[in-house]
């Protein structure tokens, strides 16, 4: 790793700019956050190669004791034991049937990507120059899918469980498991009965197309379009876990 800096020293140095943009205006190069500002990610920059670096010493364990990897890549309980799918400052989870250790970031005109799946051995980073830009995690997510074949036990995508769960609400009905507490919290009589009696009208799902996917908080945010038989076009959103369990599931008309 030869090409680290500290930006509460070394923002001189950067030799790449970050952009942003006003709503739908031109790119604008983006103004770096005052030093002792970037304390949460150890006031650190360094190129693609360098975070890769770090990456291997991760898989291959040569840096820190066993024991140093296994509470870094843990993933915490809460007292009452639901899963935090958080280790130390990295997300924990399994993403299309692997075990993968990520986290995401952003700071002024940049946004990183950084994805470890251990029994793999593989990393992938990524690191973009425009904030508040989707790329950094699309891109991510292809070469995953390039890379790594569904796993045994890899999920449905997004798209067919989307199918499933609506044509599930029709009839009152939803699989528990595929959604964490939070969410089976919401899904109560009530509101099944009123996703049933105005869902069931509109006839068999005839299409979900998946619009857009984001990370945000943690979570894979995702919007879809889906229409019904009887040519209702509604939207919908989801964010889903690193585990894969369900959030959020609502319809916008």
């Amino acid at each position: 790793m030869q090409h680290v800096l500290d930006l509460n020293t070394d923002q001189a140095r950067l030799q790449v700019a970050g952009y942003f943009r006003n709503a739908l205006g031109p790119l604008r190069k983006a103004t770096l956050e005052a030093p002792g500002w970037y304390f949460a990610d150890g006031d650190l920059a360094m190129p693609v190669e360098d975070l890769l670096t770090w990456d291997i010493s991760v898989m291959n364990q040569t840096l820190l004791k066993p024991e140093s990897y296994r509470e870094l890549t843990t993933s915490f309980k809460l007292k009452d034991g639901a899963d935090t799918h958080y280790g130390l400052g990295i997300s924990v989870g399994d993403r299309n049937g692997h075990h993968v250790v990520s986290h995401t970031g952003e700071v002024g005109g940049f946004v990183a990507s950084n994805s470890v799946f251990p029994d793999e051995k593989v990393a992938i980073a990524v690191l973009t120059n425009q904030e508040a830009s989707s790329a950094a995690g699309a891109i991510a997510r292809g070469i995953a899918g390039a890379m790594l074949p569904p796993g045994p036990n890899a999920a449905a995508s997004p798209e067919t469980q989307v199918k499933t769960i609506l044509t599930g609400l029709q009839q009152g009905k939803i699989d528990r498991s595929l959604f964490t507490g939070n969410a089976n919290f919401y899904f109560n009589q009530e509101a099944l009965d009123d996703f049933s009696s105005s869902l069931q009208p509109l006839g068999e799902v005839k299409s979900v197309v998946k619009q857009d996917e984001s990370l945000r908080g943690g979570m894979t945010l995702r919007s879809f379009a889906v229409t019904f038989a009887g040519g209702k076009e509604v939207r919908l959103s989801t964010f889903t876990t690193t585990d894969g369990k369900l959030e959020q599931f609502l319809i916008v008309p």
